[in-house]
């Protein structure tokens, strides 16, 4: 068998828990198995979530239609979620807004809100927290805020 990241061939290395074949490529030294039952491997898998996600397609609706479970739907969406970079702010902002979003994770028990800071002028979205609806939470946006200025202000004298 060809090995799915370097092209070259791989060995037979034992077998997984389950029976399957595993192998191994000498090149880029990886194991992996020969046919894989569940599609969440494939690398289209986070592109296919996040173009579901924007379409407003619910967790339970993409775990159906790409046939993988929802804890791995939800576990992928964080991972996507940690990897996005925070706005970058512009030096002489004299003012900003927050704005709060509510979803629940689960059941609606389990509340969560999206607390972000928009700038008056372009209404672009600066800055953003999520958690519980807390002052905490709150205070962690202003403060993070704040601290951004005072960073942008120190830099430039």
């Amino acid at each position: 068998m060809e090995c799915q990241y370097c092209n070259n061939s791989c060995q037979k290395a034992g077998r997984q828990k389950d029976g399957t074949q595993k192998l191994y490529c000498r090149t880029c030294r990886k194991y992996q198995q020969g046919i894989y039952r569940n599609k969440a491997y494939e690398q289209r898998t986070d592109r296919m979530i996040v173009e579901l996600v924007c379409e407003s397609v619910g967790i339970r609706g993409i775990s159906r239609i790409l046939r993988i479970a929802t804890n791995t739907v939800i576990r992928r969406i964080t991972k996507i979620a940690v990897a996005i970079p925070k706005p970058s702010i512009r030096q002489n902002q004299p003012a900003f807004e927050v704005e709060e979003l509510w979803t629940y994770i689960g059941r609606k028990e389990n509340e969560y809100w999206l607390a972000y800071a928009l700038d008056k002028t372009t209404r672009q979205v600066m800055d953003f927290v999520i958690g519980k609806r807390t002052k905490a939470t709150l205070k962690t946006l202003i403060d993070n805020r704040a601290e951004r200025r005072l960073r942008m202000n120190s830099q430039r004298c």
